[in-house]
């Protein structure tokens, strides 16, 4: 079968709304008035049980995905598990640069942190603005690089034959 990271992404998504309905059904079957017709808790926790046993194996079909499609990025390849892991800090390492040229002010305290009250002695910053800017340009390069990486290679098609295609209905 052929399936491409978007159409696992989908799959996943529709059994985690599977699994919190099949949650909420169980949690409102435990209890029940003389004569309420109610969702059974059984029932419930099977239709739990059969989303958290459909989400595991999608999962493990979905890191065989990742580990499969290699990308490249700034001239660095690597495997789409790894562009995924490294995305989330690169975008965080962008942040950091640049919250350091866009400080957000606090209004009680115009400088807090920043003068000693005796002699109104001001810290000064520890890296130039310039040096800060050129830091936060490539970090964002960087993030961006990765987010593009995955976004393309999740539009590849791969060939797996051992998958069954009811995994995705």
């Amino acid at each position: 079968m052929e399936i491409t990271g978007y159409k696992l992404r989908a799959r996943l998504l529709e059994l985690a709304t599977d699994r919190a309905v099949a949650s909420a059904q169980f949690d409102a079957g435990k209890f029940a008035f003389k004569g309420e017709s109610k969702p059974l808790a059984v029932d419930a926790f099977a239709d739990y049980k059969k989303a958290e046993l459909a989400i595991a194996r999608l999962q493990t079909l979905q890191a065989r995905y990742n580990l499969a499609i290699k990308v490249n990025v700034q001239g660095e390849e690597i495997t789409l598990a790894e562009a995924i892991k490294r995305v989330g800090s690169a975008g965080h390492m962008h942040g950091m640069w640049k919250s350091m040229l866009v400080q957000k002010q606090d209004r009680y305290a115009a400088n807090a942190g920043r003068t000693r009250s005796r002699d109104q002695e001001w810290s000064q910053p520890t890296v130039s603005v310039s040096d800060v800017t050129r830091y936060a340009r490539d970090a964002g390069k960087t993030a961006s690089a990765l987010r593009e990486a995955i976004s393309v290679a999740n539009a590849t098609l791969i060939n797996f034959p051992d998958i069954d295609e009811s995994m995705f209905e």
